[in-house]
C-alpha cells in the first residue's frame, strides 16, 4: 500500500490538470513512489474525471478521489502494469476488439450533444 498526497495543478483556464503525487521522505511509500517515477507507467488512461467543477457539467465524470485511488492501486501492483487503465476506460480500450466501437461512438456523440444542449 502507498500512502501519498495528491495535489492538482491547473493551467490558467482550468481546463487541464496535472496530478502531483508526493509521499513523506524516509517512508516506504516515498521509496516506492521514487521507484515508480524511475520505472514509470507507459500509459495512464482515465475516463472523464470530475476536476474543477467537471461534475456539474458531466454528472457521469468519475470523482477525482475514486480515480486517484484506483490508479494508485494499479500502480502499486507487482509487477506494475505497462498500461494503467481504470475500469471506467476499459470499454473504450477494448471497443474495437469487442465489436462495440460503433455503438460506443454513437453513445458518446449523443452524450456530448446533451452536454452541449444540442439534442436532436
Amino acid at each position: 500500500m502507498l500512502e501519498v498526497y495528491c495535489q492538482m495543478l491547473y493551467d490558467l483556464d482550468q481546463d487541464q490538470a496535472l496530478l502531483l503525487f508526493t509521499a513523506t521522505p524516509g517512508t516506504e511509500s516515498h521509496d516506492k513512489l521514487q521507484l515508480l517515477s524511475v520505472i514509470g507507467a507507459q500509459k495512464l488512461a482515465g475516463p472523464a474525471v470530475a476536476t474543477a467543477g467537471q461534475e456539474k457539467v458531466n454528472p457521469n465524470a468519475l470523482p477525482l478521489d475514486d480515480f486517484a485511488t484506483e490508479a494508485m492501486q494499479l500502480l502499486s501492483q507487482d509487477p506494475t502494469p505497462r498500461a494503467i487503465l481504470v475500469k471506467g476506460v476499459l470499454m473504450h480500450r477494448w471497443a474495437e476488439r469487442d465489436g462495440t466501437y460503433d455503438d460506443l461512438v454513437a453513445q458518446r456523440s449523443q452524450a456530448l450533444a446533451r452536454l452541449l444542449g444540442r439534442e436532436g
